[in-house]
């Protein structure tokens, strides 16, 4: 997520009212925190450790995938975040690069907040083939409201997501504009067929018994009320009482963004294709574990990033600075790739299986053969954190993208109290970790729970796992500059970019954030990964492309410098495109006028929480598309060429 697009409603929310009374504050106090998988009591996870000399990273020790990504260039595609929007600006991206060939040409495609949303249904959902998953591109002048929202256009990724996404925004007038559609757009979802699908849910195994889905259905109802007022949340009773507060987020996305693709599932796991049949043997039959699947498809190796959280740290950039580590997950490997400085826990330097991004360690390190690369092993026990969940999936895509778990991040975050905070966390996601670094009797690692949550605490471009594998060319798209009113009129602000400045270790001299740092709480060069002397070249041609409403696309060749707190190592160079989604006066020019007047003038930088319609959603994919199609092609195929 980016910058105050979300940092003044959760303000608003807590300085304003919560409050956790007698017994609220003892209910919360006591809330439970792993649920063991019932099917998998106990499993042997390989582990890796970054630090090693002879480390590898995961995905490079499978000989079947590792010759499969070797055959491509060392090119990797950041999709960044936004919740609604980087999600739609991602499936319009993807869509483009797949339809000029360069998807296939890609080895790694990072996904953070929320194009997460859009990438793990990319991989493992089965009901549609890419082409309908995907839609297909317009031109600006074909980009009706009936169109926009056609099924066959949009594509399934769009057109099967349900509330609380709606087809069309609640303040646009839709009389004149339904069944209208020469493409055959069909109406609004009749109850009928809202009863329909819910039985066919219910009748799925992957649900469980009869009643699950109903029971879980009021729970994100609630839930979603739960993140619109969090004092109401924590005073809750009656069914959500039986669920655990650590649970919410993750039941509220897994049950949006997930659902509709028949990917939450209860207890649920996800495994690489290459590794299904080996993690079912290990888990049980009556274990559903969901193949993540890119060779299959020609899709590059997806991962994404998150952050383990310190609450309490960032009331004082100086003498109590921000602190976070950075969390990174693919279907081989989850956890943190840089050693955790003590007394904080847990340990990381770190990779898990999937299966084991929350448990708890039954064993000391165990050595695995001299083939198997730089892994080991430790049994473990898988933990959820509620009997009602809706699977690792929907935890892998909810704690990358809670954006309510980067509190710390906003201005106002120093002037609360820790009684607030600590009520805070209580609704937010919580892994149990553990790592080789800290161990105890018998040198069992220790599990520890921790808050974790979305990246965009320290970065939502998605540029730093690629870095940590050393790629050395890129794709950059980020739609981060969001409206705000800071002229006196609503509008895109490029200084929202809070997550491109620190990058060059640049101060935001718009938002008044120190040098390296995304918010105001941080270390100064806490995030700068490139030599900040290169910086004023492409900031000049952003504002000039910017300024004269052209597409902002800039190619270029920076120096990556040493970040061990972000485990890069510099002195090297990286070929970037960087794909900025500003306004553009010839693609809103071209628009019919019953987009055009829909669509606001800073379009497509909606803040997050705006974007929660159909219509809204493919207006920001077909953006993207067009973007990618027609301004961006030439840039990136001089790249790969280079």
């Amino acid at each position: 997520m980016t910058g105050s697009r979300c940092w003044a409603a959760i303000g608003l929310t807590l300085v304003a009212s919560v409050v956790v009374r007698g017994n609220d504050a003892e209910r919360v106090k006591t809330a439970t925190v792993g649920t063991p998988l019932p099917e998998s009591q106990h499993a042997a996870s390989h582990i890796w450790r970054p630090s090693q000399a002879d480390y590898v990273s995961p995905e490079l020790e499978i000989e079947e995938l590792s010759h499969y990504l070797g055959n491509r260039p060392n090119f990797g595609i950041a999709l960044a975040g936004g919740g609604g929007r980087g999600a739609s600006l991602a499936h319009g991206a993807v869509r483009a690069l797949r339809n000029v060939g360069v998807l296939e040409q890609a080895r790694y495609l990072s996904v953070t907040s929320g194009s997460v949303w859009f990438g793990l249904p990319l991989y493992h959902q089965i009901n549609d083939s890419l082409d309908a998953f995907l839609g297909a591109s317009l031109a600006p002048e074909q980009l009706t409201p009936e169109n926009l929202t056609s099924p066959a256009i949009a594509g399934s990724y769009i057109s099967r997501l349900t509330w609380p996404i709606k087809r069309y925004p609640k303040d646009m007038n839709v009389t004149s504009i339904k069944h209208t559609s020469a493409l055959g757009m069909p109406s609004e979802p009749s109850q009928r067929e809202e009863r329909r699908l819910a039985a066919e849910a219910e009748s799925s195994t992957a649900w469980g018994t009869p009643g699950w889905t109903t029971a879980i259905e009021k729970m994100v109802r609630q839930a979603h009320e739960c993140f619109t007022d969090v004092p109401a949340c924590l005073r809750r009773r009656g069914v959500l009482e039986d669920a655990n507060f650590h649970e919410l987020w993750n039941l509220l996305v897994g049950w949006t963004y997930l659902r509709p693709f028949g990917l939450a599932a209860r207890g649920a796991q996800f495994a690489h294709e290459t590794q299904v049949d080996r993690v079912r043997k290990l888990l049980g039959a009556n274990t559903t574990v969901f193949p993540t699947r890119d060779q299959s498809q020609g899709l590059p190796f997806l991962f994404s990033q998150a952050a383990v959280l310190v609450p309490g740290t960032g009331t004082d950039q100086h003498s109590n600075p921000l602190k976070f580590f950075s969390m990174e997950t693919s279907a081989l490997a989850t956890g943190l790739p840089v050693a955790v400085p003590a007394p904080f826990s847990p340990g990381g330097n770190v990779m898990v299986e999937p299966f084991a991004m929350s448990s708890v360690a039954n064993s000391a390190v165990m050595n695995v053969s001299a083939t198997a690369g730089s892994r080991e092993e430790v049994w473990v026990s898988p933990q959820l954190n509620s009997a009602f969940n809706l699977g690792a999936l929907s935890q892998w895509a909810g704690v990358s993208t809670c954006y309510p778990a980067d509190f710390q991040a906003a201005e106002w975050a120093a002037k609360i109290n820790k009684s607030i905070i600590t009520a805070f966390e209580k609704i937010l996601p919580h892994f149990w970790m553990w790592s080789p670094e800290r161990t105890g009797p018998s040198d069992v690692p220790q599990s520890v729970s921790v808050p974790v949550g979305d990246a965009g605490i320290y970065d939502d471009l998605g540029h730093l796992p690629l870095l940590r594998r050393r790629v050395s060319k890129m794709l950059i798209v980020d739609s981060s500059a969001v409206h705000d009113n800071t002229t006196g009129v609503e509008k895109e602000n490029l200084f929202q970019m809070c997550y491109f400045f620190p990058a060059f270790g640049q101060p935001n001299t718009g938002l008044g954030y120190p040098p390296g740092s995304p918010n105001p709480w941080m270390a100064n060069g806490t995030m700068t990964v490139f030599e900040p002397s290169e910086f004023a070249s492409l900031w000049a041609k952003i504002q000039e492309l910017y300024n004269a409403g052209k597409p902002v696309v800039v190619r270029g060749n920076y120096t990556v410098v040493d970040n061990e707190r972000l485990g890069i190592k510099g002195g090297w160079k990286v070929e970037i495109v960087w794909v900025i989604a500003l306004p553009v006066t010839s693609w809103r020019q071209a628009l019919p006028e019953s987009t055009n007047t829909n669509l606001p003038s800073y379009f497509p930088n909606y803040n997050a929480k705006q974007v929660f319609s159909q219509f809204q959603m493919s207006a920001i994919s077909q953006f993207g598309s067009w973007l990618i199609e027609g301004s961006a092609l030439n840039a990136i195929h001089e790249m790969l060429q280079n």
